[in-house]
């Protein structure tokens, strides 16, 4: 029996069971093939969720290697709702695919697109600067960014910390940009989005003189 061909099979349990039992061959040749497909497929999948961590993963936002102290009592001065504030951490990433990541050492220089001036703020605050992988939409980038630097306190509010995230354009190229600024006191700003791209200029100032 073990020896016959797949037809005298089936002409088998045709002859010897009931009507339902001729179905018995073909629907364990389909659960087979689904299950075989599927087997396959979870393993495609699971070769992508092993690649894609390695292409996203971003490093964690260590508030506390930033530092509490406020900002420098030099001019220029950035004030956040006319707070003064110190830069303590630029992260910017491409938005979309088809823009090429930036170097960490270009991110002053695209970040002055957004809000002219920012470049020698980073310099003169020693703000540290990150760059993150391509991101699909400047929503989920946002809710990263926050989750990722996990302000004290209810999202900050009640201390010197505060962020903002929000896109920009740079020449011919979008970006998605999040700062984490520090003032001298406490404050109530914490998780700020900014909605469009010309809202950075309505939170951030640059202060050139008393």
């Amino acid at each position: 029996m073990e020896n016959l061909p797949l037809q005298n099979i089936w002409n088998s349990v045709s002859e010897w069971g009931p009507p339902a039992a001729r179905w018995l061959v073909p629907l364990g040749c389909v659960l087979l093939g689904l299950y075989l497909i599927s087997r396959g497929l979870r393993a495609w999948l699971g070769k992508r969720r092993r690649r894609e961590p390695d292409r996203l993963r971003v490093e964690p936002l260590d508030l506390a290697t930033l530092g509490e102290e406020g900002p420098p009592a030099v001019f220029p001065r950035l004030e956040a709702y006319h707070l003064p504030m110190r830069l303590a951490l630029a992260v910017l990433a491409p938005l979309g695919r088809a823009v090429p990541l930036p170097a960490e050492s270009e991110v002053p220089a695209l970040l002055d697109h957004m809000v002219p001036g920012l470049r020698h703020v980073m310099d003169l605050h020693r703000a540290r600067a990150r760059v993150w992988p391509e991101q699909l939409s400047a929503e989920g980038f946002t809710r990263r960014f926050f989750a990722h630097a996990n302000l004290p306190g209810n999202h900050g509010q009640g201390t010197p910390f505060c962020v903002l995230a929000g896109r920009f354009t740079a020449g011919e190229h979008a970006y998605v940009a999040g700062l984490v600024l520090v003032s001298d006191k406490p404050n109530n700003l914490g998780e700020i989005v900014v909605e469009r791209e010309t809202g950075w200029l309505d939170i951030l100032r640059i202060r050139r003189s008393s």
